[in-house]
């Protein structure tokens, strides 16, 4: 597993700096924009890290991105990506991400506490490919092959136990995504709404299979200040493995309760945000909520809230793109979140 993963994670990155360099070549007669960003920070679960992130975009045909992020705790994270037009009604994309490092382990609920986290070593792989068809500006469907591989590494685990909590596992399946997008997209706060329905079929030692739907609205008040929401829940049958559930807390959902703390086949979330420029050039800043759950058959759902703020660099060349940092609070644990993108 640890040479297979080395070796997609490898080839992966060769393509994608490949397109960036192919795109490169044709910049003479096609106009090629380019933003790397220095990463450095704190992970409340991954200690300090240091990295780099590139992204390109040629015209509208291709955009990459590329993240590599190191921490203290001798952990690596390579996450490619890319979007290939092949005209105006279809594409191809691609999410991918590989480490090294660990999954906190609080176990498959809804109710645990701070001192259950067990920090579990091995390697990690995900994939998202698929194609996307344009059915009107607003309509699209998105067909997509979904595969996560995860073999844990005894050698950096301390205690026999740990083997026991996240054995070899993973899925590949089939999933398609229908979404309604009428956001305009501006820096600082977009306008209008989203409605996204996903169904996935997961085939692991069992069989899972999820359907989610969530609601996304923006509602600008004045310039670059005004409002965003979310609400998003999904349900699935079968999903017996750590990864075919759901989860809350990390760096977009629950934010204030960190990676993996509830895990969970059903959950409920809802995610309110006011944005406002700072008057520094690109920068912005949010004040959040949020409100959410998971919980399995037989256990209660009570809804959880967490609450902070934080503060959103725009990147080039469209500055809509964002270098994000939060810092989340839940009545049990906190921490400060660096990622790229908005949370929602």
């Amino acid at each position: 597993m640890k040479s297979v993963s080395r070796f997609i994670a490898f080839g992966v990155v060769l393509c994608l700096l490949a397109l960036s360099v192919d795109a490169a070549e044709k910049a003479a007669d096609e106009k090629i924009e380019f933003s790397l960003s220095p990463i450095a920070g704190y992970d409340p679960t991954y200690s300090g890290f240091l990295g780099v992130a590139l992204f390109t975009k040629k015209a509208e045909k291709l955009k990459t991105s590329l993240q590599f992020i190191y921490t203290l705790r001798k952990v690596y994270r390579i996450e490619p990506g890319f979007t290939y037009n092949l005209g105006p009604v279809y594409s191809i994309e691609g999410a991918y991400e590989f480490s090294n490092g660990f999954e906190p382990y609080y176990g498959i609920n809804n109710s645990n506490t701070v001192e259950e986290k067990r920090d579990v070593f091995g390697y990690f792989v995900s994939a998202k490919t698929g194609i996307r068809r344009k059915h009107s500006k607003e309509a699209s469907t998105f067909l997509y092959l979904p595969t996560l591989a995860w073999s844990p590494e005894h050698s950096r685990n301390s205690d026999d136990s740990l083997k026991q909590l996240l054995p070899a596992q993973g899925y590949v399946g089939l999933g398609v995504a229908n979404i309604y997008d009428k956001v305009v997209r501006r820096p600082g706060i977009s306008s209008g709404w989203r409605v996204e329905h996903k169904l996935e079929y997961l085939q692991s030692e069992t069989v899972a299979v999820r359907s989610s739907i969530g609601l996304k609205y923006f509602l600008p008040l004045f310039r670059k200040l005004g409002f965003a929401f979310q609400t998003i829940g999904g349900l699935s049958s079968g999903a017996n493995t750590f990864f075919q559930n759901y989860s809350l807390g990390g760096t977009d959902r629950l934010r204030g309760y960190l990676k993996n703390r509830f895990i969970g086949a059903q959950f409920l979330l809802q995610q309110t945000e006011f944005r406002f420029p700072i008057f520094i050039e690109n920068v912005s800043a949010v004040a959040f909520v949020d409100a959410g759950e998971v919980f399995n058959s037989g256990e209660v759902p009570f809804m959880k809230y967490t609450y902070g703020g934080g503060v959103r660099y725009a990147l080039p060349p469209d500055h809509i793109e964002v270098l994000r940092i939060d810092a989340g609070f839940a009545p049990d644990q906190w921490g400060v979140f660096f990622d790229f993108g908005q949370s929602f």
